[in-house]
């Protein structure tokens, strides 16, 4: 019988490139999940919170009514980005995003559930392919959100390959 192990943890050796993968889930993963907790709640930092709700209230959620919501769409989207158009629904969703995707991707990414952490990875670069666009759009620097983008990148370029090894027999 043959049971699929991920390559980082044969022979009880990560390797340096396993080592670099774990460091950098580890930090995307926390940062992430701290930038979507903020958007969700003031406990963690009022005066960020408060930064937050100004923005997405001023800035974030005009830009995308304006090149993105405002189109007209086919019936089931159309509730949508109705929906997406208020301020607080799309800054609680976008929190939401990061926070569960980052959740999926630390706990996937550490106890070795793959497709969790996969699922986590690409739902986190498509939230942050759109908070780059958005701060293109708005003509604001995009380095923060495109930083964190090539982070979840490297993730995925480090992540090690899965290779069949044999089960102990007991």
């Amino acid at each position: 019988a043959f049971r699929a192990e991920p390559l980082c943890c044969a022979r009880g050796s990560m390797g340096l490139l396993g080592s670099v993968h774990l460091a950098l889930t580890l930090l995307v993963g926390v940062a992430i999940g701290f930038a979507g907790v903020a958007k969700l709640s003031d406990q963690v930092d009022k005066e960020l919170y408060a930064q937050m709700v100004d923005n997405f209230e001023t800035k974030f959620t005009p830009i995308w009514t304006e090149k993105v919501f405002s189109k007209e769409v086919p019936s089931p989207l159309d509730q949508l980005f109705k929906d997406l158009s208020d301020a607080k629904q799309q800054r609680e969703l976008t929190g939401k995003l990061e926070a569960g995707g980052a959740a999926g991707l630390l706990v996937g990414g550490l106890f070795g559930i793959s497709f969790v952490k996969w699922l986590s990875l690409f739902l986190l670069m498509g939230v942050f392919v759109a908070a780059t666009m958005t701060h293109i759009w708005l003509e604001e620097d995009p380095s923060p959100p495109a930083t964190l983008l090539i982070v979840l990148l490297l993730v995925a370029m480090t992540a090690p390959a899965r290779r069949r090894v044999k089960a102990k027999d007991a």
